[in-house]
C-alpha cells in the first residue's frame, strides 16, 4: 500500500468536459474551488498527455483558461472511468488515485458539476462507480477526502439523495457544507503548503525542521 500524506501538496483532480464548456465557466470552477479548497484541478484537454509526458510536467488548470477541443465529447462514464484509469498515472502522487469531475450539459445551464469516485467500497473495489451533483464551490472540497479514502461519496445518503444520470438534486453544495461543517471549516485548512523561510546567513547552522500544518495520512491501496 502506498502512503498518501494531504498537507503539503494535495494530487491533482481530473476535469473532463464531456460537452462543449465555455472557458470562462471552467475559470469559474478554478475561482470557486479556491475559496474553500486548493484549486489543484487537472484539464484533461488531450487523452495522452498525461501518460505521454513526464506527469510531473502536468500542470493545474490556472485562469483564465484558453479555448480548447474537448477530447471527450459525448464520451459516457464508463468511457471516462476506463480513460482515467490507464492514461491518468497513479504512480508519483501527482494525479488523484480515486476521483475525478465531470462538466456536462447541465454545468452550462445551472453550473453545477458531476463528481465522481470510482472505489466507492473499500471492502467491495469492484463495487459500481458512485457520482453525486455538487456546486463549484465544494467539488474539491468533498473529493479530497474520498480521494484519500477517510470518507466515502454519498455515505449516508438516502436513496432520494442519490443521482440519476447526472440529473438528480445537487447534493454537495456551499450552503450545505456550511450548514453541516460549520461557518469556518473549508479544506484549505488541511491542505496547506509548507511555509516559506528566508535562507539563513552565510555560516549561520542550519535550519531545523518547519513544522507543518495539520496533515492527514492514510495507506491507500492501489487502484
Amino acid at each position: 500500500m502506498a502512503e498518501t500524506v494531504l498537507g503539503r501538496r494535495p494530487r491533482m483532480i481530473p476535469i473532463y468536459c464531456t460537452a462543449e464548456i465555455a472557458p470562462e465557466i471552467i475559470d469559474k470552477l478554478i475561482e470557486r474551488t479556491n475559496e474553500r479548497a486548493p484549486p489543484r484541478l487537472y484539464l484533461v484537454d488531450s487523452l495522452t498527455r498525461a501518460i505521454d509526458d513526464d506527469p510531473a510536467n502536468c500542470l493545474p488548470a490556472t485562469i483564465p483558461t484558453s479555448a480548447f477541443q474537448s477530447p471527450v465529447l459525448g464520451w459516457s462514464l464508463q468511457q471516462l472511468r476506463e480513460h482515467y484509469e490507464t492514461q491518468i498515472p497513479e504512480t508519483g502522487g501527482i494525479f488523484s488515485s480515486f476521483v475525478f469531475i465531470v462538466l456536462d450539459e447541465r454545468t452550462t445551464q445551472d453550473e453545477t458539476c458531476r463528481i465522481v469516485s470510482i472505489y466507492p467500497d473499500p471492502l467491495d473495489p469492484t463495487a459500481a462507480t458512485i457520482t453525486a451533483r455538487a456546486d463549484f464551490y465544494v467539488a474539491v472540497e468533498v473529493l479530497i477526502p474520498v480521494d484519500v479514502r477517510s470518507h466515502i461519496l454519498n455515505e449516508g445518503q438516502g436513496d432520494e439523495n442519490k443521482e440519476d444520470g447526472g440529473q438528480g438534486e445537487v447534493l454537495y453544495t456551499k450552503e450545505r457544507m456550511i450548514a453541516e461543517m460549520g461557518p469556518d471549516f473549508n479544506m484549505k485548512d488541511y491542505a496547506q503548503p509548507p511555509p516559506l523561510v528566508a535562507a539563513p546567513p552565510a555560516g549561520a547552522a542550519p535550519l531545523g525542521p518547519i513544522p507543518d500544518g495539520p496533515s492527514l495520512v492514510v495507506e491507500l491501496p492501489p487502484r
